[in-house]
């Protein structure tokens, strides 16, 4: 297989859960308000332990990035879904976790494992699932996602498969283009978007020009 066969949609949501989950993330009288804080830098908890030249390089990257960010004007507003959320989606993300799961392990002179298991299944879990609104101006900066903070709260791991779900349809809103390796991802209503999360497949959403795209992300590992 070659590098981008590794990059998977499968269309497993339903068009009646896609507009229910729209609609309910806009009811902010009975659903968490939109957190307007994220966008710009997703993974802002990353630490890390420079001294000397080294602290004054890296600072003058960071201040070279906010610049170049600065062409977005409205962050992308986020959400985390709440339990029964979670349990709405979950049974479609499965299924497309399972298809993207044969697609990795398909052939069989991998198998079997080294504990001598010839199974296809090797994601345990799933993270909580985070909502995404991306009004006009909004965007997300070029990034990946293998970092160990990925994940709030109790739960901690270590992405291996980075999951978008685009909950409406691209005729609703211009630019806002999925952009992984450099190539544009097209994304339809119910579709959920499988790649690996290491550093090989960084992406990016490009700003939103018009209209409002709505979509979100979780991790398995």
């Amino acid at each position: 297989m070659e590098i981008d066969d590794y990059i998977l949609i499968s269309n497993t949501i339903s068009k009646d859960i896609c507009k229910q989950l729209v609609d309910e993330c806009n009811e902010e009288n009975r659903f968490p308000a939109w957190d307007t804080s994220g966008g710009r830098f997703p993974y802002a908890g990353n630490t890390i332990n420079l001294t000397g030249a080294d602290a004054q390089q890296y600072t003058a990257k960071v201040k070279r990035k906010i610049k170049k960010q600065e062409r977005f004007k409205i962050d992308t507003s986020t959400k985390y879904a709440t339990d029964d959320q979670q349990d709405i989606l979950k049974p479609s993300i499965v299924k497309a976790l399972d298809e993207y799961q044969k697609l990795c392990v398909r052939n069989e002179e991998y198998w079997p494992w080294p504990d001598g298991s010839k199974t296809a299944y090797w994601l345990k879990e799933i993270s909580t699932v985070r909502f995404n609104k991306y009004l006009v101006g909004a965007g997300m900066d070029r990034h990946y996602d293998h970092i160990k903070n990925a994940f709030g709260g109790d739960r901690k791991g270590v992405p291996l498969v980075s999951i978008v779900g685009q909950l409406n349809n691209s005729e609703e809103y211009e630019g806002c283009k999925f952009i992984c390796r450099g190539k544009i991802i097209s994304l339809g209503s119910g579709d959920i978007l499988m790649f690996p999360s290491n550093f090989m497949y960084p992406h990016r959403v490009s700003e939103c020009t018009k209209g409002t795209r709505y979509s979100f992300v979780c991790w398995a590992y």
